[in-house]
């Protein structure tokens, strides 16, 4: 009995964790957190913020917060400018998967832009950061991993490609066409 029990919750936990896709928001705060380990390697000690990014991005600006912990209280030596420059959603390309299957989308989320760390005035780190994702996702995920209040989580979404649903109604049209030969040759034989 707990064996069953055992394979059934098993099952059901392996279904569910099939196939999602990472939301561009937990994407982007991926790359925050990359372009932050090597301060992190750098300093225990408080860090002093200087955020530049545009104001639709503070949300990337709490993720830099959460990423270098609460401040103890006492001398703040460490200085970190951070800047974003670009981050944001593209979909560059529209596929079918086979010939009646399901839309895709080419995903690529970027984030790039750069950061100093000084420290009593002298420089420690001077970085840039690119960083890009490129991956693939359903079409009818779209509304899931795009934040809707957030637009740098949102990309425009490209036409669907005009071949696909040419050859898709050829197909269509070609097997309505050679059932109603076969049943009326069938028929009269």
């Amino acid at each position: 009995m707990k064996v069953k029990i055992f394979l059934l919750a098993f099952s059901v936990l392996s279904i569910l964790s099939f196939g999602q896709s990472k939301k561009n928001l937990e994407v982007i705060f991926g790359f925050v957190d990359e372009s932050l380990t090597e301060i992190k390697k750098v300093t225990n000690k408080n860090v002093v913020l200087e955020f530049n990014a545009a104001d639709n991005l503070e949300v990337i600006k709490g993720r830099v917060l959460y990423n270098l912990g609460k401040p103890d209280k006492g001398d703040k030596e460490i200085k970190l400018n951070y800047t974003v420059d670009a981050v944001g959603v593209n979909y560059p390309e529209m596929f079918r998967d086979g010939l009646f299957g399901d839309f895709f989308l080419e995903r690529e989320v970027y984030f790039n832009g750069y950061f100093s760390v000084l420290e009593n005035d002298s420089l420690l780190i001077n970085r840039s950061f690119d960083l890009t994702k490129k991956d693939t996702v359903a079409l009818d995920e779209l509304s899931l991993i795009e934040t809707q209040i957030l637009d740098f989580t949102k990309g425009e979404v490209p036409p669907e490609p005009a071949f696909d649903s040419i050859v898709e109604t050829v197909v269509a049209v070609g097997a309505a066409v050679i059932s109603v030969i076969l049943f009326f040759t069938v028929r009269s034989e």
